[in-house]
């Protein structure tokens, strides 16, 4: 009898190889289970941008409407 536990849709949870909370995702063989908060944690989008992200996204933004504006 298998006694694991299941979502509404009878899909299998298992722990969270980050926190232990019970997922159902599959991040693949590096991550494994993980969830959402773990893996943005990962990633790094739990922190805000850099600098230079900053930067760089305010040049794309701007350059992209002046593309616009010219045309």
């Amino acid at each position: 009898m298998n006694t694991a536990p299941t979502t509404a849709t009878g899909q299998r949870l298992e722990p969270c190889w980050g926190c232990g909370t019970p997922t159902w995702r599959w991040r693949g063989s590096v991550h494994g289970y993980k969830c959402d908060s773990c893996i943005a944690r990962a990633v790094g989008l739990d922190r805000p941008p850099s600098g230079r992200e900053l930067r760089a996204s305010r040049f794309t933004r701007h350059d992209h409407h002046e593309r616009q504006e010219n045309a």
